[in-house]
């Protein structure tokens, strides 16, 4: 091992000195800070635009009443299912689905709940292509 020299100690504390006075000086900014770029008077939030928001409001308002109407269509399900079961006593899942698939009622509703679930995907790909027509408006 070497000894400490005083050579070793003035090289260290000057080394030291030097990467403290360039470590706290840093890079500083002069002048005020800019102020980030406002939009210019053309540039408007996509919902300021009344018809566009309207006609979001009004998918929406589609989409909850096929939605309303999903929902009772399943509750309606349920319940003949249930019917279908309780008639049939302690009917095994085999015996309850072959009946549930000869009984109109269900049936009719299966469709029906299928149609509103498709309506409801419809509406949603509509409500899409009004946000992609309205964002490709603002790029010209």
């Amino acid at each position: 091992m070497t000894a400490i020299t005083s050579k070793n100690l003035v090289a260290f504390a000057l080394a030291a000195i030097v990467f403290a006075a360039l470590f706290t000086s840093g890079c500083s900014r002069e002048g005020e800070p800019a102020e980030p770029a406002k939009p210019s008077a053309t540039e408007k939030s996509r919902m300021e635009d009344p018809e566009y928001k309207a006609a979001l409001d009004g998918n929406l308002a589609a989409q909850n009443k096929l939605r309303n109407l999903q929902s009772s269509l399943a509750d309606r399900l349920r319940e003949r299912e249930r019917a279908v079961r309780e008639s049939l006593g302690s009917a095994d899942d085999a015996t309850v689905k072959a009946a549930l698939e000869n009984d109109a009622e269900y049936k009719s509703l299966k469709k029906r709940l299928e149609d509103a679930g498709q309506a409801i995907r419809d509406e949603q790909r509509h409500a899409a292509e009004i946000v992609r027509k309205k964002i490709l408006s603002g790029m010209k």
